[in-house]
């Protein structure tokens, strides 16, 4: 059955098969392996590797690796010169299988070339898995010169290569784990060459950081007065002794996408198929005009204020420099006298926040070590506004290469949010690091927006009393979370003793899975953070028509309520049934659910709310209990 509205979508018809006895017990929980050091199987897997061609040849010297989310490190070999792979000493369990080589693309069993979701295979004890074909493409390749407007070579540049597909009509990066986003520098003759690329429609940018990031490079142009004068100077005479003119704007590189334009969707769309290599796709350096910001911070009653940690971050794109500029940002503190100043920025739209604690407290005023300042600046990246101080000072601001000054910040305190950990359930508690998170919620988020989301919140740490409390958030639209051993960001990882149920005020929502608006002035009580340790199990078979296990589709999973279909949503999960059609989806929270399944997925398409409304007529309706284990096999054809 083929539905095509944003993009062409094939979806399998499932049909339900009869399901085991639901019930209230806690689920069979492998024993946690011991990290200090590699188990040890009695199973074999072995297979080969050869080129994805018509008329295949082997390939050598393939690293060949089986991952697994229990194994602290890969199980690892390199194929032979027929391009055989053995791996032994392997233990029972679902592993994905990667391989890769120089100059092929990276590939996953089972995957789409370049894809994150392959069909994993299932290995019991002692079981001699064999015959196992993985097939390489050969990689593409992009190359080209850079150079400076006067057509001098750029030597040392850094150009990003990025895999990407259209949405509604916007261009967006495909995040896909062979070289989606990928690199190259310039040698001394201005040439990039970024190989191993797989097949798929690529935008090529010259890459700086311009967040403003770290790695951010702006250069003082000389004017012609100061040229002028440096020429009288050089010629001794007397009347050239005078004051300099005043020195020329700083300025950046600008990130310029191929053949010469700044937005990603003015960007020409270079396709590469197998092996293909496209040479002259050449990129010239402009330069943009940057601004000096500058102002004061002032207490909540007009008093200047020193030692006030200011930060300045760009919104986060779909390129490693907004990344990076989204991240980290530019910043510092402010000096005795409140003033704080940031250089260099290049145009852009820019959040420049302040954070302190409360007056009384010691904080250290402006450093004159660069190093220090960038270690301030750094100190954002994980949930510092809770680590920063309880009061805070935020503001938009557009640079469009003016400098602009009078930047006044008035401080004031931030929202205070409180409450308890409960644990229901005889297990042992977690031994280490508890904390309990708020990650903003931003609409039409795709990969990297998510990701960065979950630095930017706000953090507070389990006291030993199991209370928490975080102070100075800033008023925004987020979701709550908790991480402990065995979970991240409220998700399970495999083998975890305890999972999250609910986040939740008295009888209210439950705030881990509806975002909710942290207002000025209104602090949050009592928030109980559930953890259960009879976690919510959905596993079965997929078997095909004849009845036969089958992993060729992926399964998704997602709530029937369609307010759950944001980014991040512990109700929209996916998993890839292993080569003996077994899937496992842990952690799910109790409610009704769709089971769909498709031929080909992308990361993005669990953000998409459009995504997941094609497999709604198909689907199935499931409900899970409050610690249930359910096994429900599934099956391909029809009903």
């Amino acid at each position: 059955m083929a539905m095509t509205t944003r993009r062409a979508l094939t979806i399998a018809v499932l049909t339900l098969c009869a399901a085991a006895p639901s019930g209230h017990a806690q689920s069979v929980q492998a024993p946690a392996r011991d990290a200090s050091r590699a188990p040890t199987g009695t199973a074999t897997v072995s297979g080969m590797v050869t080129t994805d061609e018509s008329s295949p040849r082997p390939l050598r010297r393939v690293r060949v690796a089986l991952q697994s989310a229990d194994l602290r490190a890969p199980i690892a070999t390199v194929s032979d010169d027929a391009g055989r792979f053995v791996l032994n000493g392997v233990v029972a369990g679902h592993y994905t299988v990667m391989a890769a080589r120089p100059g092929y693309v990276d590939t996953i069993l089972g995957a789409e070339s370049g894809s994150f979701f392959g069909a994993p295979i299932a290995v019991a004890d002692g079981e001699q898995v064999t015959g196992l074909s993985i097939r390489m493409p050969r990689g593409g390749v992009i190359t080209g010169t850079v150079r400076y407007p006067g057509g001098r070579p750029a030597q040392g540049m850094q150009v990003q290569v990025s895999q990407v597909k259209s949405v509604d009509g916007k261009r967006r990066t495909r995040f896909t784990t062979a070289m989606s986003m990928s690199m190259a520098t310039t040698d001394d003759r201005g040439v990039y060459r970024q190989f191993g690329l797989a097949p798929g429609d690529y935008v090529v940018q010259l890459l700086v950081m311009a967040g403003p990031g770290l790695l951010n490079q702006a250069q003082r142009q000389t004017t012609s007065n100061e040229a002028s004068w440096g020429d009288r100077m050089a010629s001794s005479a007397a009347e050239a002794w005078t004051s300099p003119p005043p020195a020329g704007r700083l300025e950046t590189f600008a990130p310029v996408y191929y053949p010469g334009t700044t937005d990603i969707d003015a960007a020409q769309v270079i396709t590469i198929k197998a092996g293909e290599e496209r040479e002259g796709i050449d990129v010239t350096v402009e330069s943009v005009a940057t601004a000096r910001l500058s102002g004061r911070v002032f207490d909540a009653d007009g008093q200047p204020r020193a030692g006030v940690t200011v930060r300045l971050s760009g919104k986060a794109g779909s390129t490693l420099s907004d990344i990076i500029g989204a991240l980290i940002g530019r910043g510092g503190r402010t000096d005795a006298d409140g003033v704080f100043s940031v250089e260099a920025v290049p145009p852009g739209e820019y959040t420049l926040t302040a954070q302190a604690a409360p007056a009384g407290e010691t904080s250290k005023p402006a450093s004159a070590d660069a190093q220090a300042n960038i270690m301030t600046m750094m100190s954002g990246m994980f949930g510092g506004g809770n680590t920063a101080g309880s009061l805070y000072a935020s503001d938009a601001v557009v640079v469009s290469g003016q400098d602009i000054s009078n930047l006044d910040l008035r401080l004031r305190p931030g929202v205070t949010i409180s409450g308890t950990l409960v644990f229901e359930g005889s297990a042992d508690r977690p031994k280490g690091a508890m904390q309990v998170s708020l990650v903003p919620v931003t609409a039409n988020a795709n990969a990297v927006g998510l990701a960065l989301s979950m630095f930017q919140g706000a953090n507070a740490s389990v006291a030993p009393d199991l209370t928490f409390s975080m102070k100075g958030v800033m008023p925004n639209r987020y979701r709550a979370s908790a991480s402990l051993p065995g979970m991240i960001f409220g998700a399970p990882l495999p083998n975890a003793t305890w999972t999250l149920r609910s986040i939740r005020v008295g009888d209210g929502p439950d705030l881990a899975d509806t975002p909710f608006n942290v207002e000025d002035g209104r602090d949050w009580t009592g928030v109980t953070v559930t953890l259960t340790d009879k976690p919510i199990v959905l596993s079965g078979k997929v078997l095909d028509a004849q009845g036969r296990p089958s992993s060729a589709f992926p399964i998704i999973v997602f709530s029937t309520n369609p307010n759950h279909w944001s980014p991040g949503s512990r109700r929209v999960q996916q998993v890839r049934p292993a080569s003996d059609g077994s899937y496992r989806v842990p952690g799910l929270p109790a409610g009704e659910y769709y089971i769909g399944a498709v031929t080909t997925l992308d990361l993005e398409d669990l953000f998409d709310p459009l995504f997941l409304q094609q497999i709604v007529p198909i689907a199935f309706r499931i409900t899970l209990a409050e610690g249930e284990t359910r096994q429900q096999d599934l099956k391909l054809g029809g009903r």
